[in-house]
């Protein structure tokens, strides 16, 4: 389900045309535009926010954290200079997660095949094996939609021989987004790599929300609502990483547990560096 009643910059109805499209093969998909305390959970299993710009009562987050704690699963999408700028409130519930967004925006230092800056395109940020393995996986299976190249041959970062880590050759344009705080239980996904400001800062992140009964609920967080948009979805490899995070919230096998990842994975920067505008 995607939610429409926050004023969304993206929906089915508008900017998400293809990803719909994409979803909807396997999938039943709608469109909620009434206000969350009035909406009924029982059949969702992955509700979609894609970039509001209106707060969250303090009611419908308890609504959201009762939809977790059931098992459901939700994929929060911001923009360019996360909440200052779109004037949600959501980082409130994602912060239990161990998630936060940055007031900021991702610019890429050296022009590269995309006109704008912070049209960023990234090839050294994928931050897990699992989410490689997840994208190879779906490719051998034959889960990914024609458009879908084979896995291309792997490549590794350059920052030095002993940190080097397998992308296998994902490569991402990161459109108009915010980076993210990330600190346990969360895991980073993704990263801004070592071409783009702030320099390899978490892009993506997941986190789990165990709930009373056994059941376990998925929240993943994605800086950027312009990566699955109709004009970016199927530029370079983003459509890859919209396939494994889709059937990672709706819980198929084949991708495994995004979180469960090797330690050494995660390398990207604690410290936050701002610099100046130039």
């Amino acid at each position: 389900m995607f939610d429409a009643s926050k004023r969304e910059t993206h929906h089915p109805g508008s900017g998400f045309k293809k990803l719909y499209r994409r979803l909807r093969a396997n999938h039943k998909v709608a469109t909620n535009k009434e206000e969350l305390g009035a909406v009924d959970f029982e059949n969702v299993g992955v509700l979609v926010f894609g970039c509001p710009r209106e707060k969250f009562s303090t009611a419908e987050f308890e609504r959201l954290k009762g939809f977790l704690a059931r098992g459901g699963s939700i994929l929060f999408l911001s923009g360019e200079g996360g909440e200052n700028s779109t004037g949600t409130n959501f980082n409130y519930l994602i912060e239990e997660s161990g998630i936060s967004m940055n007031n900021d925006c991702v610019v890429r230092t050296v022009y590269h095949k995309y006109t704008h800056p912070k049209e960023a395109l990234i090839s050294s940020g994928v931050l897990s094996r699992k989410l490689v393995q997840a994208k190879e996986q779906l490719s051998k299976k034959g889960a990914a939609i024609a458009e879908d190249a084979p896995s291309p041959s792997r490549v590794y970062d350059s920052k030095s021989s002993s940190d080097r880590k397998e992308t296998g050759g994902l490569t991402f344009v990161y459109p108009h987004g915010c980076t993210l705080n990330v600190a346990k239980p969360a895991v980073p996904l993704l990263s801004s790599g070592y071409v783009a400001y702030p320099l390899n800062r978490p892009l993506m992140a997941v986190s789990k929300v165990k709930g009373k009964d056994g059941n376990v609920g998925k929240l993943a967080v994605m800086g950027s609502a312009e990566l699955f948009a109709d004009e970016w979805l199927l530029k370079e490899d983003n459509n890859k990483i919209q396939d494994v995070l889709f059937h990672w919230l709706n819980g198929d096998p084949k991708v495994g547990d995004l979180l469960d990842r090797v330690q050494e994975d995660a390398d990207y920067n604690e410290k936050y560096d701002q610099i100046p505008d130039v």
